[in-house]
Parts: structure tokens; sequence; C-alpha cells
């Protein structure tokens, strides 16, 4: 059986057919990307405005952890937080820099739990050695560096494991402090213990 011959015309008419739906079939999946593309950037900002403006985006509780000689609301106040405040956008280092380090903190570690929209604020404070009475009614901490404050004589639990200075010189005081900085640990225990129970230690020198 002789070949089949090939209009050239025809084949060249399938040709260009062929390329035509090629075509529109490329420019119908480019048009599809597109339209998905938008309408994901669209969905994007909806849900983020939705957020931005919900309960779900905003601090609902605070924390404040590892504190003794500066309250909660000290900490809170210093770095400027509040429930409500959007969590998401709060810089983490912006409002740990806001600690006033020449209090009794010395540092801060603000860790956010976005899914209980709860903040857990994470105290360091300085070495706190040593007290003094200034009076029947307050008492001033000494920290290491020299860093003060005054508490009521209601908060005297705070007095417990710290050396008492029976000095009035507030540069006296200072100095002595920064001399029990310089101390070895277990020494400046040791001074610590004797202090607060020195009747033990009497003891002890006796059986020795």
């Amino acid at each position: 059986m002789a070949p089949r011959n090939v209009d050239p015309m025809s084949r060249l008419q399938k040709s260009i057919r062929d390329k035509k739906r090629q075509h529109r079939k490329l420019v119908m999946k480019r048009i599809l990307i597109v339209l998905i593309a938008v309408l994901s950037v669209v969905s994007i900002v909806v849900f983020a405005f939705w957020y931005d403006q919900s309960e779900h985006s905003k601090i609902l509780s605070m924390t404040v952890i590892n504190n003794r000689f500066v309250s909660s609301e000290e900490v809170i106040d210093e770095l400027e937080l509040k429930v409500g405040q959007r969590i998401y956008t709060l810089s983490k280092t912006k409002v740990e820099e806001k600690i006033n380090t020449e209090g009794l903190v010395e540092r801060v570690d603000v860790k956010r739990k976005l899914f209980e929209q709860h903040l857990d604020i994470v105290v360091t404070e300085k070495p706190i050695l040593a007290y003094s009475d200034l009076n029947e009614q307050q008492f001033i901490v000494y920290a290491a560096d020299g860093s003060t404050k005054i508490f009521e004589n209601s908060r005297k639990d705070l007095k417990s494991d710290l050396i008492y200075l029976n000095v009035n010189d507030s540069e006296l005081a200072t100095r002595v402090i920064l001399a029990l900085a310089g101390m070895d640990p277990i020494i400046l225990k040791n001074v610590s213990e004797a202090t607060i129970a020195p009747v033990s230690y009497d003891q002890q020198l006796l059986q020795l």
C-alpha cells in the first residue's frame, strides 16, 4: 500500500492550531497562578487585620519570677507593660532595656507565650549583702554594687539572711559593702551566718 501523502498546508494549519491551544493553556495557567496569589494575599491581609483587632493579639496576663527585693508591680511599671498591649509586636530587647539598673535589678528576661497570650518576666536581682536599721519603722538594704533600697519594718522577713551593719554613715556603709562584695562567697556566707546567729559560733569556739 502506497504511503499517504499529507498536504503541507493541512500540516501547517494543524501546527498553528496546536500552538494556539498550548498558548491558551499557558495563559490560563498564568491567570490561575496570579488569581491564587491575589486571593492568598487578600486572605492574609484580612486575617492579619482581624487578628490585630481581636483580643487574641493582646496580653492577657503577666508573671514576674525570681523577684524578692523588688515587687512585681515595680518591675512591670518600669518595663511599661500593661494587660491589653499587643503581644506579637512587643520588642523583647527594647522592653528589657527599660529596666533601671541603678536599682536592685541587674537584668530581666521577657519570655512571650503567644498562644497563651502571657508574659513571663524573669528577674535577676543584684546580690543583696546587708542591711541596717534607719529607725523603728524602716531599714535599708545594700546590694553588692552599693545600690540601696528602703523598706518598712513590715518586710523584716527580708533581713533573714543578710549581714547586719550597725552604721549610720552612708559613705561608711558603702565602703563596707564594697569590701564585703570582694570576699570569697564561702567566707561571706560564714560572716552572714555569724551575724544572724552569733551564739552558735560562740559555742563552736568554746568547743575548739
